[in-house]
């Protein structure tokens, strides 16, 4: 039964007889949504890295007072707001390093 009209395939999804769509977009997801926002907590390794300095470094500078306090403490791992230690990197770090001769 072939009438001569439909062409070979003749489904509703050949090529031409659709509209273009654009592909569908992926799904955000938390850790997208969670990327794109900016970081108002830092973690001691965040801090650490930020400085240039390791861990164990952060950690003597925090006994010294050489570096703010945290400002929070959750589930008893220090976090410091990022206004507080771009506040303080951006005055000199005061007080940072005074023990080096």
């Amino acid at each position: 039964m072939n009438d001569g009209n439909k062409t070979a395939g003749g489904g509703p999804f050949e090529a031409g007889s659709a509209p273009a769509t654009a592909a569908p977009k992926p799904k955000a997801t938390a850790k997208a949504d969670a990327a794109a926002l900016p970081r108002l907590l830092l973690w001691k390794k965040d801090v650490a890295s930020m400085l240039g300095i390791g861990g164990r470094t952060l950690e003597r500078m925090i006994s010294a007072g050489e570096i703010p306090s945290p400002d929070r403490r959750l589930r008893g791992r220090p976090a410091w707001l990022a206004a507080t230690i771009r506040e303080w990197v951006e005055n000199g770090c005061p007080g940072a390093f005074r023990n080096i001769p």
